[in-house]
């Protein structure tokens, strides 16, 4: 059976159907409920002070994604069903610290709210990384989303001068 239809009901609410399959309401409240129960676990560090997180942090670049594994949460030695994702880079810039030219950063599996970056291979990234290589929104990292970003941080690197 091919899906003939696509409605998009909210930001990351979409429903499939065929027309006049009865299968429909169950797929719409699948997608319904999916959506109030992803947003019940929200990310709670979406508010955060750019200036402070880069002081913070031992080091802070820019870096293009050239791999990324889904990894079992324990090394792999069992399933534990917690995923991570653990991603290679390449550093293109650096802003603070200094970060190895090609490194290994660990994220959470990507979810709906649960503040992972949501590694994509060949993406361009900003990381701030404390101790050890584990990132989240919660500690900057992210996409790099516009120039202006990296016009900020260079303006971080130039006072901390």
């Amino acid at each position: 059976m091919a899906f003939n239809k696509y409605i998009k009901l909210a930001p990351n609410v979409c429903v499939l159907y065929h027309e006049g399959n009865m299968q429909n309401l169950k797929l719409i409240f699948m997608c319904v409920f999916g959506f109030w129960t992803s947003y019940g676990h929200t990310c709670s560090c979406a508010n955060y002070d750019p200036k402070e997180l880069y002081s913070k942090a031992k080091s802070v670049f820019m870096a293009r994604v050239i791999s990324a594994e889904l990894i079992n949460g324990n090394g792999g030695l069992q399933n534990t069903g917690n995923y991570h994702v653990l991603g290679r880079y390449q550093t293109q810039k650096i802003f603070k610290g200094n970060p190895p030219k090609f490194g290994k950063v660990l994220d959470a599996e990507y979810q709906g709210g649960n503040c992972s970056v949501g590694l994509l291979v060949s993406g361009l990234y900003i990381f701030f990384l404390h101790e050890g290589n584990t990132i989240s929104v919660c500690d900057g990292s992210g996409r790099v989303q516009s120039s202006e970003q990296i016009e900020l941080l260079n303006s971080f690197k130039e006072s901390s001068m």
